[in-house]
């Protein structure tokens, strides 16, 4: 049964990685995100994308992980494609500083799960949940937004509370969902509709992203909203998501996706740039795109290679038998 439920939640994880990829072409793609299929469609993936993959990372790290395993498994593949992007960036021109300690554009999620799961099994999580709630009401009375992104440290104040709200959902929870499918999909339904009158009301705008810096305390409190949210669009992605064998596998391989995909958007905004199609053409091959990028590099056998990659750095530091 364990299998079972483990099953459902790489099938939602593979469409957020699917998501993922897409949400970045779309900011990428040269075209206006405003009233319009691109801005409306660029919303709504970043309502809810990222908070709800810390959601399924609580609901994942049950278990006490040993600071090892978390360095192998999160911060060496973050300073190696953190590098490496950085790298491409100096060599295409966008991108002049370097600072580890700063992550470059998506590889931010991977150093705040690491230090989300430190503090998790550190520290009691009730106190890290009151504790990030007060710094983050704090943070943008005192502090910039370099602060803020500094070892992604604002970003796990902001999404501790949603990782907590997933350790607490067991697997036998999920399994009741099932019976449950009517409730669930009247909460998504629901939670769903709420973030499109949000952005109808003009509370938000297309630019919205809900895992990002806000200069404000009533913007943190629309964040903390957005978070109710995800939790109910989860719902009913659990119940209504069909169980397709790619879904699966996109979800099992989202680490290696989401760490390699940032280096196929240049491509993707070169392309586009060359094409110059009607907004409604780009859009259809912006979807296409990002669905053969999202499979091609969810295939095992690109895992396999980015799995000896690392356990061949893991064995040069002398860490082997961690992971």
């Amino acid at each position: 049964m364990n299998h079972y439920r483990i099953c459902e939640l790489d099938i939602i994880k593979g469409f957020l990685i699917w998501l993922v990829v897409l949400g970045h072409m779309l900011a990428g793609g040269g075209q206006n995100l405003g009233a319009n299929i691109y801005g409306i469609t660029h919303y709504l993936i970043y309502s809810i994308h990222m908070p709800m993959f810390i959601l399924i990372s609580g609901i994942l790290s049950k278990r006490a992980s040993s600071f090892k395993k978390i360095f192998c498994r999160y911060i060496i593949p973050y300073v190696i494609f953190d590098g490496i992007y950085v790298l491409y960036g100096y060599i295409r021109g966008y991108i002049v500083n370097y600072n580890i300690l700063i992550p470059s554009y998506v590889y931010w999620y991977i150093l705040c799960l690491a230090i989300m799961k430190i503090l998790y099994h550190k520290i009691p999580a009730l106190m890290i949940c009151v504790i990030s709630v007060i710094i983050s009401f704090i943070f943008p009375c005192l502090f910039s937004e370099t602060i803020w992104r500094f070892c992604s440290l604002g970003r796990v104040f902001l999404l501790f509370p949603l990782f907590c709200v997933g350790v607490c959902i067991s697997f036998d929870k999920l399994k009741l969902l099932k019976d449950k499918v009517k409730i669930c999909f009247l909460i998504g339904i629901m939670s769903f509709l709420c973030i499109i009158l949000f952005l109808g009301m003009g509370i938000v705008q297309y630019n919205w992203a809900t895992h990002d810096f806000y200069g404000t305390n009533t913007e943190l409190l629309i964040k903390y909203i957005y978070m109710l949210f995800t939790v109910g669009v989860f719902l009913l992605l659990f119940v209504i998501l069909p169980n397709l064998d790619f879904l699966k596998r996109w979800g099992q391989n989202s680490v290696v996706i989401y760490l390699i995909h940032p280096f196929c958007i240049g491509l993707f905004t070169h392309i586009t740039s060359l094409l110059k199609l009607p907004m409604v053409y780009s859009f259809a091959i912006t979807i296409c795109f990002s669905l053969v990028i999202t499979n091609i590099l969810s295939l095992n056998i690109i895992k396999k290679y980015y799995d000896y990659m690392l356990d061949y750095i893991i064995k040069k530091i002398k860490l082997e038998g961690v992971v």
